[in-house]
């Protein structure tokens, strides 16, 4: 998420950055060439209470222009999940640094909100499919907080996906389930929940002149 927001600030940001995962390793940034490898700087503020260092010169009074820049924890949730660093030797960088982190928290926030909505629908949904034992009032209030909407029709896919390599190991519902919400066949009515063994059932919106069309046909 992080990467994209850089990508599409990068038309305005004129110095090095990069993205530092919880592991302290280079996730991303304006310069690729040292993507996968181990910052020593983003370890540290993962692992101490330190939430800012700025680098900008060493022991004897020499500035390592490789590391020398703003370093600041990425913060969601009251929770460290990455470190961001605006590299250079300028002074002033602290603001723009700061500006940056702003934004990519905030989009940080927002992502991980969609995916609390979604998985909290998918559970309502689940619920809705599998407990016989709901009230008429239950099932208007589910319906209404997981945004069935009874008036549209939907048919339900089963989804069973293994390995090709290893024919019994499954695939990861979960990146079915992101294949499936980035693709062009998905609806925003569209919903998704999963089976008591975790297979994923996709409930396809279908208009009625589609369905008219498949009853013609058939």
């Amino acid at each position: 998420i992080a990467t994209k927001l850089l990508a599409d600030l990068g038309q305005w940001i004129s110095y090095p950055v990069l993205l530092i995962d919880r592991d302290g390793v280079i996730v991303s940034g304006t310069n690729t060439t040292n993507r996968g490898t181990v910052h020593t700087i983003g370890i540290r503020i993962m692992t101490t209470s330190e939430e800012t260092i700025i680098v900008r010169e060493d022991k004897n009074g020499k500035i390592d222009e490789d590391e020398a820049g703003v370093y600041t924890a990425l913060i969601v949730n009251n929770e460290k999940v990455g470190v961001l660093a605006v590299l250079g030797v300028e002074k002033g960088y602290e603001s723009q640094a700061g500006i940056l982190k702003a934004c990519i928290e905030k989009t940080l926030e927002n992502e991980l909100l969609k995916h609390s909505v979604s998985t909290n629908n998918e559970q309502q949904i689940h619920r809705l499919i599998y407990n016989s034992n709901l009230s008429k009032e239950d099932l208007e209030y589910l319906s209404r907080i997981s945004g069935i909407q009874p008036d549209i029709v939907r048919i339900p896919i089963l989804i069973i996906a293994h390995d090709s390599d290893v024919p019994k190991r499954r695939i990861d519902a979960n990146l079915i389930k992101n294949a499936i919400i980035n693709s062009e066949m998905y609806s925003s009515t569209d919903l998704i929940s999963r089976t008591l063994d975790d297979f994923l059932i996709w409930f396809k919106t279908i208009n009625k002149e589609d369905i008219l069309r498949m009853l013609t046909n058939h």
